[in-house]
């Protein structure tokens, strides 16, 4: 059973469940998850908020009880916390992530730490074999190319970036565009 801050927090009684919120495209929502895993490793239940499109990728996160769309309360917003910051170029998402969320959390008595927070993905074992076996049969390294954003202009590079970089990569590049791959892809 989960209990809820004694009046006044600062204190808990037991383990919490915590909502989580980041509501803005794949990478970010599974680099924000690492949130939810220092949450669960001290024993609380996450449920994460994030846009209805990116709970196909988040349903492979471990430390999530519950995937939900972005409404109401939440305990730990994560929208915009490195966005518009003056340090975004020079510090990680992690640091952004771990660093919201331990103010937001820290009413309730929690420190998250930073120490090994990774983003984790889980698949089952039958998922794996076949993504392996289709995989093998192509030179490594594997290198995945995601060209644009689907939702924000300045997170794309253009096509002649691409198709300048791909002589350049060894093994067999992936485009996962949404348009057609540029030659050497």
């Amino acid at each position: 059973l989960l209990h809820q801050p004694v009046q006044g927090g600062g204190n808990l009684r037991g383990p919490m469940e915590f909502i989580v919120r980041r509501n803005a495209s794949i990478g970010d929502a599974v680099a924000a998850s690492v949130v939810a895993q220092k949450l669960k490793e001290q024993g609380h239940a996450v449920i994460y908020q994030t846009h209805g499109s990116i709970h196909a990728v988040m349903r492979f996160c471990p430390h999530t009880d519950r995937l939900a769309l972005p409404r109401g309360f939440v305990h730990v917003n994560l929208d915009g916390c490195y966005e518009k910051h003056p340090e975004r170029c020079h510090r990680t998402f992690t640091d952004f992530f771990i660093g919201t969320a331990n103010h937001a959390l820290h009413g309730y008595g929690i420190t998250l730490s930073h120490a090994n927070a990774l983003p984790v993905l889980v698949v089952s074992e039958e998922t794996r074999a076949i993504n392996q076996a289709r995989f093998n049969q192509h030179p490594r390294p594997w290198i995945f190319c995601s060209p644009r954003s689907n939702n924000y202009a300045v997170r794309q590079a253009p096509d002649s970036f691409w198709v300048e970089l791909a002589p350049l990569l060894p093994g067999t590049r992936f485009w996962m565009g949404q348009h057609p791959a540029p030659a050497g892809y």
